[in-house]
This record gives structure tokens, sequence and C-alpha cells, in this order.
């Protein structure tokens, strides 16, 4: 294995000083040309403000926010390019002339495009939806390339539609200043919680709901609206096309099988898995190697309620892992009186319903904070091992001692006040800071994040939609996920009732191309990567079946027994690696269909791997 790292890294060095670049023509520059589309580019389009949109795809030297972010790049910035092309809006109609632009980059291979060794393209597809795939793919390929594609593929990979540097416009407001408004209002929408307010919150938050909906319906929906064409399927239809463009694009004497053939080779991260699936069921003959990692549920179009309660069904088991992590490793809370994961669950539990408490007080119920904290932990799950010290020493502890005095004014020291006279100050500030537009180098997320859910969206999941129901959801979600997994995915899914009963001109016009049964056995079988506990794509079901093996059942599953989401920061880790290794680099399967890789990354320095329903969860701190 010693021997393998060694090899792997002295690739990487002979690729980063050895391996020539090719020549890239200096960018150009000039306004927006769609023939007179009113569509153009996405909400936040900085980056590409000042280039021409063209039909083909032409590879430039990337804007300078890529030079921008050297300091986190661990190979030479020149091997990132960048293109701004055109897609016709709507794909299945040719006499709308309507065309976006769209954003994509690509990360170079280590090996010139006749190398025996180079393999073609590799699609990184992020996840939201709602992340740009452009900084994804900036920040994360040095550690693809170097853990597990030896620099075999050009990395390719796109902001899809809607979201950043690609079209349509996607924002709900047309002031974009107004849209900026929003999102800083997002706390203070949110309280005082269902779990505070009951059903006098849950009136009032269907009610702010519905008139998301009608805002954003006003600006973006009708015949000629956007909502019909920035869905998964057209996203994947765009991908599918751009693959064939760049293969015509290689060099003639790439005739070999797995060349030839132009596969669409992709490596999907969570909500990039429904757009990874629907790639294979729309071109299932087209289809090379595919990564599932942490992929949320590919049925959650069909009920979004069953969505919202599945994402958070492991929140309760990851929180354990954490104060088993606390109290096996070096943890503040370990040195300041607990000695056991139930005592520190115990003293976390304390400070959360101390706030829920202080909420419910006369003068209090417009305050944030209760949200605040439950939506700092909920995000601390995403990545454990760099979040959770922060929140325990920056928050938790914190809290414990305005708690003791119960001195709940001092808490805006640590959330800040969120009501409109404060949010009117803060947008003022950017204002004058920003200028015309509320967009730092690669803008702020549009709505798309919502709305790409909310047209794909076949059903809401409840049989009447009133604040009877919203609440006894809210309930259930709580009964599932706990407080913190209920109130940190609740408006992400009750920002989508407006579109339960719209018109279908306000939906996708292709729906997402999965049903409740069907299965794919592909050429190749899938990868899935997955962690054991994941706060919001759990590679189970309620009864513990792997459910992605029923839209795959050929699928091989590595999984690090770990809490997170997403396989990346266990890369280094040679169990892992070497499976995808194998896979996307030697055309060699796993040895077994499923593989569990323990984990050499664990929160709080714990060498102490948590297994749920442990009893270990009661040890102590080592002496």
């Amino acid at each position: 294995m010693l021997k393998l790292v060694g090899r792997l890294l002295a690739l990487v060095l002979f690729a980063t000083l050895c391996l020539p670049s090719t020549g890239i023509p200096t960018p150009q520059v000039g306004s927006f040309s769609y023939g007179g589309s009113s569509l153009g580019a996405g909400v936040g389009n900085n980056l590409f403000e000042k280039f021409t949109a063209e039909e083909d795809i032409a590879w430039k030297s990337c804007p300078d926010y890529v030079v921008s972010l050297t300091g986190q790049l661990t190979f030479n910035v020149n091997q990132y390019d960048c293109a701004y092309t055109t897609r016709p809006f709507n794909v299945d109609d040719p006499t709308d002339t309507r065309k976006i632009s769209y954003a994509l980059t690509r990360v170079r291979s280590w090996y010139r495009e006749t190398d025996p060794n180079f393999q073609g393209y590799l699609w990184y597809l992020p996840g939201g939806p709602g992340a740009s795939g452009l900084t994804a793919l900036w920040t994360l390929a040095s550690n693809i390339n170097t853990w597990v594609t030896n620099g075999r593929y050009h990395l390719i990979s796109v902001d899809y539609r809607g979201v950043y540097n690609t079209g349509p416009q996607s924002t709900c407001f047309e002031d974009p200043w107004k849209a900026r408004s929003y999102q800083l209002e997002s706390f203070q929408r949110g309280s005082p919680t269902v779990l505070s307010g009951k059903d006098t919150a849950s009136t009032r938050l269907l009610e702010t709901a519905n008139q998301f909906f009608t805002t954003c319906k006003a600006r973006l929906g009708g015949e000629k609206g956007v909502f019909g064409h920035i869905g998964v399927a057209d996203t994947a239809k765009d991908i599918a096309s751009f693959n064939e463009i760049l293969y015509t694009k290689l060099p003639y004497s790439l005739a070999r099988t797995r060349i030839s053939d132009h596969p669409i080779n992709m490596w999907s991260v969570s909500w990039g898995g429904v757009v990874a699936n629907s790639i294979l069921r729309l071109y299932p003959t087209r289809i090379g190697k595919v990564v599932f990692e942490s992929s949320v549920n590919l049925r959650g179009h069909l009920d979004h309620t069953q969505q919202y309660l599945h994402k958070i069904s492991q929140v309760k088991d990851a929180l354990d892992s954490i104060y088993h992590y606390c109290a096996t490793g070096t943890c503040g809370m370990t040195a300041n009186g607990a000695a056991t994961a139930t005592e520190i669950k115990e003293r976390v539990t304390a400070v959360l319903d101390w706030l829920l408490k202080m909420s419910k007080t006369p003068g209090n119920l417009e305050t944030t904070h209760l949200l605040h904290l439950s939506k700092a932990i909920y995000d601390g799950l995403y990545s454990p091992a760099q979040r959770f010290p922060y929140i325990m020493t920056t928050l938790i502890e914190p809290l414990e001692g305005y708690m003791a005095v119960d001195d709940f004014a001092s808490v805006t020291t640590l959330f800040g006040n969120r009501d409109t006279a404060h949010v009117a100050e803060e947008l003022e500030k950017e204002k004058q800071s920003h200028g015309a537009s509320p967009n730092p180098p690669m803008g702020f997320p549009s709505d798309a994040e919502d709305l790409i859910t909310c047209v794909d969206m076949k059903s809401f999941g409840l049989e009447t939609v009133d604040s009877t129901a919203v609440y006894d959801t809210f309930l259930k979600a709580v009964g599932v996920g706990g407080s913190v997994g209920a109130l940190a995915q609740f408006e992400r899914w009750i920002n989508c009732v407006g579109w339960e009963n719209s018109d279908s001109k306000d939906k996708s016009a292709t729906s997402v191309p999965v049903d409740e049964v069907s299965s794919v056995t592909t050429t190749i079988p899938v990868l899935y990567l997955s962690t054991t506990l994941d706060p919001v794509a759990p590679s189970r079901d309620s009864n513990g079946k792997v459910w992605l093996l029923e839209h795959y059942p050929s699928a091989y599953h590595v999984e690090v027994q770990a809490t997170g989401h997403g396989i990346m920061p266990h890369i280094n880790n040679l169990c892992v690696s070497m499976a995808v290794y194998g896979y996307l680099s030697k055309d060699e399967l796993p040895i077994k269909k499923y593989k569990v890789c323990m984990p050499t990354l664990l929160p709080f320095g714990s060498r102490s791997p948590y297994e749920v329903g442990d009893e270990s969860s009661d040890t102590q701190v080592a002496s």
C-alpha cells in the first residue's frame, strides 16, 4: 500500500511539473449575444458577465475568480478551462427560438488525449439543487485526480439550469436586492418556529409559503415562463448533448472502444444523483462508469412529504454519534464536567430546551435563536470532524453560561439580531459595498434550490393541505429526526406547497424519468458510496434496506462507518480510494458487492467508530 501511495504522489508531481498544458486563447470580451433571447444568464452571473456566450463549446482561460482560489488548489491553475455556450431553452420544441447561456468548466487530464492512459470525460454532478458545479470541481479536482482517477480523465462540470452562471434567470424577484433581502430574512420568516408557535406558526408559515409561490409565478410562471424547463430532465438532456459534442472534438486516433462509444461517465454527489439517474434512464445505451456519492433518494419527487421525513431519518443517530465522539475524543465538554456521551447529550438537549422555553416567553416570540442553533447543529452533521469542535466550543458552551444565569438577551451576541430593522441595516451595508447588484464573484444562489425541487414534484404528499396537516407533519418529523432535523429541513419542505395544485405550465414539461417500480441493470455496474449515518441522504430505508439497490440491483456499495454527508473527507482512506480507483481507472469492480471501510478521520480526534445502538455511546473519556 505504501508503494501505491508513493506511486500516486509521484504521478501527481510528474503531472504537475512535466506534462505540458494545452495553449488556451485569451477570453473574448463583449456583451451577451443570444439572438434576441430575453432569458440570458443565471442570476449569479458575475464570472462570465464580460464573456460572449458562443454556440460551440470553446475552452478558454477561466475568469479571474479561479486564480483567486489558487491558494486552495494544489496544482497548476492553468489546467482549468472554462466555456460559455448556449442551449435551446426548450430542447424539445424547435419552434421556440429562445436560448440560455451555459457555464462549463474542465480540469484537464494529466495525459495527452492521444495517450493510451487517457480515458475520456468524467462528469462531476454537484448537489443542491443549487450548488455551483464550477466551484465544486475547482476545489475537489485535485483530490479526485490524486486518489481515484490518476488524472486519466478530463473532469467536467457545469452550473445547472437556473443556477449561478447558467440561465435562465431563476430569481423570483425583479429587483436583485429584494431577492437578497428575502434570503437575509430566512430566519425571521421561520420564527417563531412550529415547535414554539404550534398551530399559529403553522398557519403563518403556510401562508408565507403560498406567497412565495405567488411571487415566483408572477415573474417566472405561465406558458412562456421558465418553470417548465429548469427541472432535472432538461438538465440531463443538456449534459448528454454536451458530452457528445466534447467527444467529437477529441483526436480521431482515439478510436478505442471505450472512447469511440462516447460513454457518459459520471460522478454524482447528493442531489446530483437525481441528475445521473435521469441520464441513465434517458440514455441507457450511452452510459459508462457511474459513481453515486451520498445520493438523495431518487424517488423523492414522487412524494415531497415522505422525502422530508426520509431525509432526516438518521439525524437522531447522527447526533448520538457526535456525543460518542466527544466523549471518546478531545472535546471541550469532557474537560468541563461531562464524562459520557449521555451526559453530553443531556447538556446539549438542555440548551435547546432552554431556547425553546425562552422563545415562548412574551417579548421573545420573534427571536430566531432556536432556529439558528438547530440549523447550525444540523449543518455541522454534514462534515462533523471539521465543524463540530467549533459548534461545541463557540455555541454550546457559551449558551450553557447564559442559561446558567437565565440571560437570554446575551444570546444575540452569538447569533446576531435578525429582526426587520437589523436585516435592513445589513442590507444597506451590502448595497454600499456591492453597488447595483448584490453579487460577489460567484453570486448569491438564486431561488433555484427551491424551484428545481418544486417544479419536479409530482405530489406534495398531504391529502389535505392546511395548517393542521402542516403541524401534524412537523410533529411526525420531530418523531423521526428530532427537533433539530425537523426544523432544519422544514422550510425546504413547506416552500413547495404552492405547486401542489398549480397549473401544469408551472411545473416541469418533462417529468423526472423514474417511477415507483422500475430498476435498471447497467452494462457496467454502478458504484455507490455512502456513510453509515447521513443527515440528509440516508443510504437505507426504515427497514434497513439499501434503497439504491432497488434502482440498480447490480450496484456495488462501499460504505464508510462514519457520520457525515459525502465521501470526500474520507477519499484518502485507502479502503475507499482503492475501491474507487480500481473502478474508474483500472476497469476493476470491488471484490465484494458490499464493502465497509473504517474511517481514519473522526470528530474530536476520537479513535472509536460509532455503531448505531452500541452501548459504547456511554463510554467515558479516556483518562
